[in-house]
């Protein structure tokens, strides 16, 4: 057998390691808006907004603006599988105050916290789409956020 073969089965477990899916942590290099991103997304206070992946909304009479920027884990239990818990869903979000610099926030759909605050306001996550399906991972690109900002 040609010594690079005998490699081969590495090289494939090195390089699905590399390939699993998840999200690079919050950095400054992928913080704050995106030069192709589109306008922000108008927000009322009390209710319920979707945020398309890597797009912001600014949440009227509030000072704040909110961009989605990552899907950390999606362990959510898949379409038509029975699972022994729901699993749980990981985000983050920027926040902006005014025009200071944005800050992570970390929401959870099923584990703590499912909630943050942000100059007085509470921002709840209330739903992740698409739930996962079956033997597929979600390209980040598809993914909505749909979330709340309650007054102080």
């Amino acid at each position: 057998m040609h010594p690079l073969l005998r490699l081969a089965p590495i090289l494939l477990v090195v390089l699905a390691g590399a390939c699993d899916g998840r999200s690079p942590e919050p950095t400054a290099a992928n913080e704050g808006p995106r030069d192709d991103a589109p306008a922000p997304v108008a927000a009322r206070i009390g209710v319920p907004f979707t945020l398309a992946f890597g797009d912001s909304a600014r949440v009227d009479g509030s000072g704040l603006t909110v961009a989605f920027r990552a899907v950390q884990e999606d362990s959510r239990c898949p379409t038509g599988v029975t699972c022994v818990w729901e699993g749980n869903a990981r985000i983050v979000l920027d926040v902006r105050e005014g025009e200071g610099p944005s800050a992570p926030r970390v929401l959870n759909t099923t584990l703590d916290p499912r909630s943050a605050t942000a100059a007085g306001y509470r921002l709840e996550l209330v739903e992740l789409l698409p739930w996962p399906a079956e033997g597929q991972l979600t390209p980040e690109e598809r993914y909505e956020v749909r979330l709340r900002v309650s007054g102080p």
